[in-house]
């Protein structure tokens, strides 16, 4: 009896060590699936609006843009800007070589009293032909032009062979150097009446999101403290990398060739369901998001992946709007740990 008392006794002490034992893996195996299995975090798929932001770096130009016309043949001594250089209404821009200009009066002159003769000329012809009066108007015409020509070299003379500036303003380009022959527009002024404008470039991937009439924060490009106004978008032109934004700027209190950087933001109207960008999956090369799922197994309850194909309707930076066969109260994976797929077992976190 006593033998038989002894042998249940060990018998009970092996099966509580066993039990114990059974414990104590269960609790270690539980411990190192919660370490193995993928960590994930998970949010609902709500309505929502999708925010497209678009920045662009732009030159600052004048609205307007004046050209200074020279008087053609004329040789230029000296250059007294250049480009960039703010200017007021008669400041020296040029000089021309008094020597072409007496000879540039002398012929002005002599075409000047060609006319002139010619026009005497006329005038004891007959006044019956119609053809003849037509021909006295066309010479009075130049001879109101020859005249303004000698007189336009007569005042340059008379101002030392000087052209000046025409208003107050910006130098925006010197088309002349010393010893060249003018000709044309020699120089090209921005006036401080004229407003200013930004130009920057737009890629075939941003165009969609802009449209004339949005307004854009602007800031003067490296400024981070500055403060930023508002500008207004006015024109898309195409070009030939995709399309070129026009900014009408507030005020004039910006110099040209200043760069700036200008932000645009456009919000889509509210969608069905969105979720972030992260959820985005792909599986067999259809796209889709995971949701977690519950089940049963020999370790008790467990949470497991569960592909959902969907079609992406638009995404912006953070978000992306979906069709699917979802519910507002479905927990989607925005991000994991580790790699999952369809029917993995994973953990959620907090």
């Amino acid at each position: 009896m006593k033998e038989d008392g002894k042998a249940r006794s060990v018998w009970l002490r092996i099966l509580g060590y066993f039990l114990m034992g059974m414990l104590l893996l269960t609790i270690l195996s539980r411990a190192a699936d919660s370490i193995m299995l993928p960590a994930v975090k998970t949010a609902r798929p709500l309505p929502g609006a999708l925010t497209h932001t678009v920045i662009l770096n732009g030159t600052v130009e004048a609205k307007e843009l004046y050209p200074v016309i020279a008087t053609d043949g004329m040789i230029v001594t000296k250059v007294h800007v250049r480009a960039g250089q703010q200017i007021k209404a008669g400041d020296t821009l040029l000089s021309y070589d008094m020597e072409t200009l007496q000879s540039e009066l002398k012929a002005k002159k002599t075409a000047l009293e060609r006319v002139t003769l010619e026009g005497k000329r006329q005038a004891t012809g007959s006044a019956t032909d119609q053809d003849n009066e037509v021909e006295r108007r066309i010479l009075r015409l130049d001879t109101e032009a020859a005249q303004a020509e000698v007189d336009r070299v007569n005042a340059l003379i008379a101002n030392d062979g000087i052209v000046v500036a025409p208003a107050d303003g910006t130098v925006i380009e010197v088309l002349i150097q010393p010893g060249e022959v003018a000709s044309g527009a020699v120089f090209r002024i921005a006036p401080d009446s004229s407003g200013m404008i930004a130009r920057a470039s737009v890629d075939t991937t941003q165009w969609p999101y802009l449209q004339p009439g949005m307004e854009a924060s602007v800031q003067r490009q490296g400024e981070t403290r500055g403060q930023r106004v508002l500008a207004t978008l006015s024109e898309l032109i195409p070009s030939e990398s995709g399309y070129e934004a026009v900014f009408e700027l507030p005020d004039s209190a910006w110099s040209v060739g200043q760069v700036l950087t200008m932000t645009l933001t456009q919000t889509t109207d509210t969608y069905d369901m969105r979720v972030s960008l992260g959820a985005i999956a792909e599986s067999y090369g259809n796209k889709g998001v995971y949701r977690v799922r519950t089940g049963d197994s020999v370790l008790g309850e467990t949470e497991y992946a569960e592909f959902v194909p969907v079609k992406v309707i638009e995404t912006d930076a953070q978000y992306a709007a979906i069709e699917a066969t979802l519910s507002d109260k479905d927990q989607i994976i925005i991000s994991t740990s580790k790699p999952v797929n369809d029917g993995d077992r994973v953990r959620s976190r907090k």
